[in-house]
């Protein structure tokens, strides 16, 4: 009984299913329904395509969206979706007659009296649209060109397909949403918004105005295109007083590929400057590297990258030059400490936070140079790579200025103090040609490496504000980072801030320093006379004079236990007369060193 009661029901299914089959494979015409298909802005009409219901149009009927050799997709709507009145467009999978829609992270295959499917009469699968359509690029066409998917008075959506779907190398088909430009694709139960430089629109054939713009470097006209509608604001330094001339600020697919203005080096990808808003959060726009291949501007913030293209993409561009050429303007690149501030191209907007344009080398896992923004403030460049944000300052950074020379610029440095010298008998004497400099006022080449391991690069500094004491301690400026680490009551210090100061050359002939053994199981051979002082106050005790030194030996300790001693010269202070002390800063610690490698910094007759 029970074994016939299942055949009877196994039968009946069956039976249904057939008819459906049936009714799907043989029916020689498709029933249009009552929406016309248009483009977005509505002034374009597609000819002979329908939406038919689900069954009431043959295989052949449905018009592929994949790509020719992959597996047959069409173009489908529907509802059904939990939650979802509306219809929502997706990719209809002929093998089971499902729509596979894309929405709120996931996918849904659905099938019922909604599901629509785009046909067309007269055409097989895979055959071109009578009616004039193609597939595009993003930026390669207007918005008003696009094919309207959705139902009138609903979200406008489009129908789009884009490679990069994980676990799947083809091209995948989804729904296009205008208002981020993203292909939302369906696939095994997930939902992926992708935009990259594979991802396609559907799109009619016949160019807008938009369209003979991102093409006018085909046509003839880039010069024109170049320019697009540059910003209302010109391009200045920050001090506002220069002007570049012949460069832009235009809308992504105003301009052609060559009209960009390389930040990158020859012979790397090429990247150009850009500004857009869009980063979660942040209502201003943020300065970042256009990448010319996939069109998207790539701007850090937060730690983070965020590729973003929108409408409020711009990108730095000239009408008349090709990519690579130099500014008409006059702008080149500038290490740091070899420009003024007021020199700096301003890339952000008026009112906005004061941004600019580096390029520096150091981003992990990548060799070249990096494009970025750089932020006046810290002076460092923030580079957007792989999702993350990377701020570096180091011997390689270069900053986008104006190309005529300041004083600060040739490295003359204001606001400066003197080094002075005690000079025995007589008052402290000022050494001439060496000054201590704050922060961001000299270049690397001023700074003197006063280390003998010439990979160390450690300068000599000076600095405020160490806890328990009112006066500037010295120790070593460690140039990679531009922080100085002084060593005061056991403890290592690291400052960088505008009480800073750091021992440089201001352009003047050099004055002779000199490293002049203490050997202090040799006193005899040691003189305080011409010892270069950290500064005019006394030291701890208010009787010995504060020097700068350098010495070797400090302990190195594995697991708490003495392993050895440092073979490098660490700089410090010097404190006392003969037999004195080197004090020097070394892995959060403070280690005074006697023995005969400390050597005490002199002004040489």
């Amino acid at each position: 009984m029970y074994l016939l009661n299942f055949l009877t029901r196994t039968s009946c299914i069956t039976l249904i299913s057939s008819l459906m089959l049936l009714s799907f494979t043989s029916t020689s015409s498709a029933q249009p329904s009552a929406d016309v298909i248009t483009s977005f802005s509505g002034k374009q009409t597609a000819k002979g395509v329908y939406w038919a219901k689900f069954g009431k149009f043959p295989k052949k009927a449905v018009i592929r969206m994949s790509i020719k050799g992959e597996p047959l997709m069409g173009t489908c709507r529907t509802q059904g979706v939990p939650n979802i009145k509306d219809h929502v467009v997706g990719k209809f999978y002929v093998k089971n007659g499902k729509c596979y829609v894309p929405i709120g992270g996931k996918e849904y295959g659905i099938r019922n009296k909604s599901t629509e499917v785009l046909v067309m009469a007269s055409k097989s699968a895979g055959s071109k649209w009578a009616s004039g359509t193609r597939w595009a690029k993003l930026g390669k066409f207007a918005k008003g060109d696009v094919l309207r998917m959705s139902k009138k008075g609903q979200p406008s959506l489009g129908t789009c397909r884009t490679k990069g779907v994980p676990g799947f190398k083809g091209y995948g088909v989804g729904k296009f949403r205008m208002k981020n430009g993203k292909c939302y694709v369906p696939y095994y139960g997930k939902e992926y918004g992708l935009k990259n430089e594979t991802t396609q629109v559907l799109v009619f054939k016949a160019k807008s105005d938009a369209n003979k713009s991102a093409d006018a470097a085909k046509t003839g006209g880039a010069a024109e295109s170049a320019a697009g509608k540059p910003s209302k604001q010109p391009i200045t330094s920050f001090s506002g007083k220069q002007t570049a001339k012949g460069v832009y600020w235009a809308k992504f697919g105003k301009f052609p590929k060559k009209a960009v203005i390389r930040m990158s080096v020859k012979g790397e990808p090429l990247m150009g400057a850009c500004r857009t808003q869009g980063v979660p959060n942040i209502k201003d726009h943020v300065v970042g590297k256009f990448y010319v291949k996939n069109g998207k501007c790539y701007v850090p913030f937060g730690g983070k990258e965020h590729g973003i293209q929108n409408r409020s993409t711009e990108v730095l561009v000239m009408a008349s030059k090709s990519t690579g050429s130099k500014w008409a303007s006059g702008t080149r690149w500038a290490k740091l400490g070899k420009f003024a501030k007021g020199d700096v191209l301003r890339m952000s907007m008026k009112g906005q936070p004061s941004l600019g344009t580096c390029r520096t080398k150091g981003v992990p896992g990548f060799k070249g140079y990096g494009v970025g923004k750089y932020w006046m403030k810290n002076g460092k460049c923030y580079v957007p790579y792989y999702g993350k944000e990377y701020g570096l300052k180091n011997k390689t950074t270069e900053v986008l200025v104006t190309k005529v020379d300041t004083k600060n610029a040739k490295g003359k440095i204001s606001g400066t103090k003197p080094l002075w010298v005690y000079k025995k008998g007589r008052k402290k004497l000022a050494v001439s040609g060496v000054v201590w400099a704050k922060l961001g006022s000299f270049s690397v080449k001023q700074v003197k490496n006063f280390n003998k391991q010439k990979h160390e690069m450690l300068g000599v500094c000076r600095a405020l504000g160490v806890p328990g004491t009112k006066v500037p301690v010295a120790g070593k400026f460690l140039i990679k980072s531009g922080t100085c680490y002084v060593p005061y009551f056991g403890k290592e210090y690291a400052i960088k801030n505008k009480n800073v100061q750091v021992l440089v050359y201001n352009g003047k002939p050099q004055s002779k320093l000199a490293w002049l053994k203490t050997n202090h199981h040799k006193v005899k051979y040691f003189s305080f006379d011409r010892m270069v002082l950290t500064n005019r106050e006394s030291s701890r005790g208010g009787k010995n004079r504060i020097g700068i030194c350098r010495a070797k030996g400090v302990p190195a300790y594995v697991d708490g236990k003495l392993y050895g001693y440092g073979v490098d010269y660490v700089v410090g202070k010097y404190v006392g007369t003969v037999n004195g002390t080197c004090y020097v800063p070394y892995h959060g610690k403070e280690y005074g060193l006697q023995n005969d490698s400390v050597e005490v910094l002199v002004y040489k007759k």
